[in-house]
């Protein structure tokens, strides 16, 4: 049977399941079910009667329904109020007045400017996304179509509903609006398909009865669409009625539980899913949220004439966060700012999506949007390329859950390639070798697999404890195989058990970054120490909180190396800009070679990895690719051989998918950055002298490191041995050498008239670590939570006296405080 004949099959089936719903449902459409959903017609009228400030027994009445449906009733609210502004005969700034009290009177409360702007962008796209799909529907060809998003009618509706100028409105634009206007009535063809649904069968049938209307909210030939691209919309469509829902039900003051049942019945109505979990109810409506404020912080940022306008757009994140009814009381800063960072990336996914200008002009396009999005006038170049890494990612993720649940209804279901989708979003193809382009793909789908990981953890972390969280993570985390199919079942075991990891650390990094970044007093600083052990613990990581925060800023500066790819240049940029923010978040300055280096070195071992997977690339190739790797990212050429073993063991470590410390030797790592651009030997003696005479000791000559020029700059520094000394000792240590040769002259003694200053820009000092395994011989983990009096200073508790001395009394006498608390150490 070839496949035409079998999607014709199923899009017969489903216009006989549809067809069944309306005949269960009575011949004028309206079901019997205990709940019934609001047609839209009805939703729209009842919303209008609520804008004209009757009551809402007076409109449930009106409309033939009852008080009870109000919040699925609001879906109406979009198309009120467009044809409102339509309708309105006034000049702008009076038709926009006419707005706010309408939204006033259908919201209970009075609205700002800066909610007046979000609404009316969501009614304006609503409505001329209706005119660009019925302009699909009548296209005879693709020209015709390429012609309906250019449509001056639909950019003249927008522009009179919105009040924004039709000549700022682009073609982009357009093209979402059609996205947008489609959601709600797939979401209404398959609720009622699936409620008419009696197997499996039929509910993929309901998927294929829609494929017309995502084709054309989409653009393009429903012939050309995988099923997962199918899976994908409707998916987007089940997210966003579900935040609807909430959003409607919170604002009736209806209670949460009540809430997440209404919600989590749109989702199953939706997607034919029996049950709906809290957890994906959660993490489903978060990422609408964070979508859905995307567009609003856009309107706002636009519509906003000065600077106090701007800055009052910034509290559309916590209204959003608190509408979906999923945070404890006021949304902390770091959720705050965590939802900011998603809106940016779904702002910068779906313009690249669209965009149809060079490289360059849809870069710049993206940096506008997310900049808007984030609430910031403009982002660093670290953020812009950042953001458009996590925006990639998150399309490449998307494709891969919508593969997975269209193979699950069909195994021989077509799907989009992850990979292509990330590379559709950062405008980039793979460069070098065949087998440097293969490595490239595996880390991205590592990069995929994660993103799925934490978008579990992001959810299950708010949880009152460990057990809870396993639980919650069983319930949603993603089975990430899908994404290594050509890996052997071990290798396809580690990659998955690194995934979760590095998830889990990027997830309470994040939140004790923002925290500290936040933080203005010393109690809120060790509020957020404390922060960082409770989510420690809770996550099931091993290490210690110290060592945690410090992964977490390797991961920050690793994925600042990594997506700052467009040459070296940007990328010494990129890392100073993470620099900057890494010390905004609590890290001291003199931490950051170390930071830089265990980043560096960790992705060029996953590079090596990666190679070595593939049996047919010999080692030699492999060593190869983690040089031009490490070299690259590091701004070091020829820094690779003294670090190549150490960096192969670690890789070795991940193919195999055993666990990694991060060990503490006894000595104390400095690298002094010049202002000069060449070595000079004297200068990297002079800076061994200074050292001795800081530190009051004898330097051995072998401590001295070979100069290497990092981004062009002259780069010296040592390996200094100090075994009696515990770890808090090294620390105080390095804060003193940091003090000391920061901005020291370092050039050779010579008369003046022939000196060349040789002078220290940055000095970085911190003790010794290295990423090991477990089994090399490194002590191993044990869980750890949080000190009970955390110091606000950069590090995230005090080092033990030595290495692993003093952890177990730690533990102890933590486990007795928090017992006394009434908490649980698990």
């Amino acid at each position: 049977m070839t496949s035409k004949l079998v999607v014709r099959l199923l899009c017969l089936q489903a216009a006989v399941v549809l067809v069944a719903g309306q005949q269960k449902a009575g011949g004028d459409g309206k079901t019997s079910m205990p709940s019934p959903p609001v047609t839209m017609v009805a939703a729209t009228n009842f919303t209008k009667c609520l804008m004209s400030g009757k009551s809402r027994q007076q409109c449930a009445s009106a409309a033939g329904t009852n008080v009870s449906a109000v919040p699925d009733a609001m879906k109406g609210k979009a198309n009120a109020l467009a044809d409102k502004m339509k309708e309105c005969t006034g000049t702008p700034e009076s038709c926009r007045e006419a707005a706010m009290e309408a939204l006033k009177h259908l919201m209970g409360k009075p609205v700002g400017d800066e909610q007046v702007a979000g609404e009316l962008a969501k009614a304006a796209a609503k409505s001329a996304g209706d005119l660009i799909r019925t302009c699909f529907a009548n296209a005879a060809t693709e020209v015709d179509k390429k012609a309906c998003v250019n449509s001056t009618a639909a950019r003249e509706q927008a522009a009179k509903i919105s009040g924004q100028a039709a000549s700022s409105i682009t073609t982009e634009d357009l093209m979402k609006f059609a996205r947008a206007s489609a959601k709600s009535e797939i979401t209404e063809k398959m609720q009622s398909c699936m409620e008419a649904a009696a197997d499996a069968t039929a509910k993929l049938a309901c998927f294929e009865g829609v494929r017309s209307s995502v084709a054309g909210a989409l653009g393009k030939g429903a012939d050309s669409l995988k099923a997962s691209a199918v899976q994908e919309f409707v998916q987007g469509s089940a997210r966003d009625g579900a935040r609807q829902a909430m959003e409607s039900c919170i604002a009736d003051g209806t209670s949460a539980d009540t809430c997440k049942a209404q919600a989590k019945q749109v989702m199953s109505k939706t997607l034919g899913m029996a049950n709906i979990s809290d957890g994906m109810l959660e993490q489903e409506t978060r990422k609408a949220m964070a979508e859905d404020l995307g567009d609003k912080m856009v309107a706002c940022m636009t519509a906003a004439t000065n600077a106090s306008a701007k800055t009052a757009c910034s509290k559309l994140a916590r209204e959003s966060l608190k509408s979906i009814g999923m945070e404890a009381g006021e949304p902390s800063a770091a959720s705050v700012e965590l939802a900011l960072a998603k809106a940016a990336m779904s702002q910068g996914k779906e313009l690249a999506s669209d965009c149809a200008g060079s490289r360059d002009e849809c870069i710049a396009r993206m940096k506008e949007k997310m900049a808007m999005a984030m609430g910031a006038s403009k982002l660093t170049e670290k953020d812009m390329e950042t953001l458009t890494y996590g925006a990639a990612t998150e399309a490449a993720k998307e494709a891969a859950k919508a593969c997975r649940a269209a193979m699950k209804a069909n195994s021989s279901a077509t799907c989009d390639d992850p990979v292509q989708k990330f590379m559709d979003v950062t405008m980039r193809n793979f460069s070098g070798t065949p087998e440097a382009q293969a490595v490239a793909k595996s880390n991205v789908r590592q990069d995929v697999a994660k993103s799925l990981q934490k978008s579990a953890m992001s959810v299950c972390i708010q949880k009152s404890s460990r057990a809870a969280v396993e639980s919650c993570m069983a319930d949603l985390a993603s089975d990430t195989q899908d994404m290594f199919k050509s890996l052997s079942q071990p290798g396809q075991d580690a990659r998955q058990k690194r995934a979760r990891k590095e998830a889990a650390v990027e997830v309470v990094g994040e939140s004790f970054h923002e925290c500290m970044k936040a933080a203005s007093t010393n109690t809120a600083k060790s509020a957020c120490h404390q922060l960082l052990g409770s989510q420690t613990n809770k996550a099931g990581l091993t290490e210690d909180v110290e060592d945690v925060a410090t992964r977490f800023r390797g991961d920050m500066v690793k994925s600042a190396a990594k997506a700052c790819s467009t040459n070296a240049t940007q990328r010494a940029q990129c890392l100073r800009e993470t620099k900057e923010e890494l010390k905004q978040g609590g890290m001291k300055e003199r931490e950051f070679a170390k930071v830089k280096k265990l980043a560096i070195g960790k992705a060029a071992a996953e590079t090596w990895a990666a190679c070595r997977e593939n049996s047919s690339n010999t080692e030699a190739e492999c060593d190869e690719l983690a040089k031009t790797a490490f070299e690259d990212l590091h701004g070091a050429p020829g820094s690779w051989s003294t670090a190549a073993q150490k960096i192969k063991t670690l890789g070795q470590a991940l193919l195999a998918g055993n666990e990694t410390v991060l060990t503490k030797l006894r000595s104390m790592e400095v690298d002094a950055e010049m202002d000069g651009t060449a070595c000079v030997n004297a200068s990297g003696n002079r800076l061994i002298e200074k050292l001795g005479e800081v530190l009051n000791t004898t330097i051995p000559s072998d401590a001295k490191k070979l100069c290497l020029l990092v981004f062009d700059k002259a780069t010296y520094g040592a390996k200094v041995p100090l075994e009696s000394l515990n770890d808090t000792e090294i620390q105080a240590k390095a804060d003193l050498v940091a003090t000391q040769l920061q901005g020291v002259d370092l050039s050779a003694r010579r008369l003046e008239a022939f000196r060349r200053l040789d002078s220290v820009d940055s000095i970085y000092a911190d003790q010794e670590v290295e990423e090991t395994t477990v089994s090399s011989g490194a002590p191993s983990p044990s869980p750890t939570s949080s000190p009970s009096s955390p110091s606000p200073s950069s590090s995230p508790s005090s080092p033990p006296a030595t290495a692993d001395s003093g952890k177990t009394t730690c533990f102890a006498g933590l486990s007795m405080l928090c017992i006394v608390a009434g908490l649980q150490l698990s």
